[in-house]
């Protein structure tokens, strides 16, 4: 039998206040774009919908879920990397031009001060996946964030901590969806990746 997980990973949309760094702060989305990228979900006729925590995420699978009537989880885990003291700075401040170039290059030799380390982020990323299964044509909307979304591409690929960089040049739009397809075929892995931007 041919079994498989499919997860339409999908980046929330756009935040009311843009133009910081946003990860574990809970800013509040566009209204706009909680619809549209419900009505995204919504096509695409998922099983059950799991989502972060924060609003910019959790609002549209809630509108989601309602809508097509599928179970809806939300997980602490799926929240976004946490910069700690870097949260909500300005992404142009020149003062943080060397940090941020510092981070995004070497992230495994760099933590935000007071948030987590490349290795504590992508190991509650990691403890996350290994809770699904994979069932027969099980399909799940993971309603998330971008370097959540990084962080299970990297786990599928095996991609070791030291380039993890290579993952944060990877473009996760605002409502776009990753879909990975997991599972086994003839005891071989299967792994499918397609990005489509929604808004």
């Amino acid at each position: 039998m041919h079994q498989s997980l499919t997860l339409d990973l999908w980046r929330h949309g756009p935040v009311s206040v843009p133009g910081r760094l946003y990860g574990a702060t809970d800013v509040a989305p566009c209204e706009l774009g909680v619809a549209a990228l419900a009505e995204a979900i919504v096509a695409r006729r998922p099983s059950g919908i799991l989502c972060s925590p924060l609003a910019r995420a959790l609002l549209p699978a809630q509108q989601a879920a309602m809508s097509l009537k599928v179970p809806l989880q939300i997980s602490p885990a799926l929240s976004e990397w946490h910069f700690g003291q870097w949260e909500g700075v300005r992404l142009d401040d020149p003062a943080m031009a060397e940090p941020l170039a510092a981070l995004w290059q070497t992230p495994h030799l760099l933590a935000p001060p007071g948030g987590e380390s490349l290795v504590q982020f992508r190991q509650r990323i990691r403890n996350w996946l290994a809770t699904l299964e994979v069932g027969t044509q099980q399909h799940w909307a993971v309603v998330c964030h971008a370097g959540v979304i990084r962080a299970l591409i990297g786990e599928v690929l095996q991609q070791p901590d030291r380039r993890f960089h290579q993952l944060l040049r990877l473009s996760i739009a605002y409502g776009s969806r990753t879909t990975l397809s997991i599972g086994h075929w003839q005891q071989q892995p299967v792994l499918q990746l397609e990005q489509i931007n929604h808004l």
